[in-house]
């Protein structure tokens, strides 16, 4: 947090032209308020509470970052781009399920697992949620829920495309 005193005449003996009062003293005051200081170039600046403030940003930053534009990546694939999760590995969808709706439970949910959202996920752009019947929220591109196949074990892999007779199909990165 910054406050300009461009405004404000040349630090010296001078009296201020607004209050009357000894510069010196006034910035004596600042300086004493809420752990200000003066710097050599006629700004006042946070002293104590920035690195406080410093961290709080962060860590919300971070919790944003997550939910958004780092939650999914596009990655390069022997069948072209495909969309992919955080941790590299592809992403499917599932022609049987319903618009924001899911049908993958049971043995389904063991093989491909769901794309679950953190607490602190947030939509956006086409990305969105479904909700299972357990409660968890799971990521959908375009209404279509996103899935990770437990036989994909590096980044690239692509073992589910057209598995199940053609029912599971890589989903694309958005356009």
């Amino acid at each position: 947090m910054s406050v300009n005193w461009q405004d404000s005449p040349p630090l010296g003996n001078k009296k201020s032209h607004r209050t009357g009062i000894n510069r010196r003293a006034e910035v004596s005051i600042a300086r004493n308020h809420r752990n200000l200081r003066l710097s050599r170039h006629g700004q006042t600046t946070m002293m104590k509470k920035t690195p406080i403030l410093a961290a709080v940003a962060l860590a919300a930053f971070a919790g944003m970052a997550h939910a958004g534009t780092t939650t999914f990546q596009a990655i390069n694939t022997p069948d072209g781009q495909v969309l992919a999760g955080q941790n590299g590995q592809t992403l499917y969808t599932y022609d049987k399920d319903a618009n924001h709706q899911s049908v993958c439970y049971g043995s389904c949910a063991k093989e491909w697992l769901p794309y679950l959202a953190n607490s602190s996920a947030q939509p956006f752009a086409h990305y969105s949620f479904v909700v299972r019947k357990d409660g968890q929220r799971q990521w959908a591109l375009n209404g279509e829920p996103l899935y990770f196949r437990s036989a994909d074990k590096k980044t690239g892999d692509i073992t589910g495309q057209n598995a199940d007779h053609g029912n599971w199909q890589v989903a694309r990165p958005a356009a």
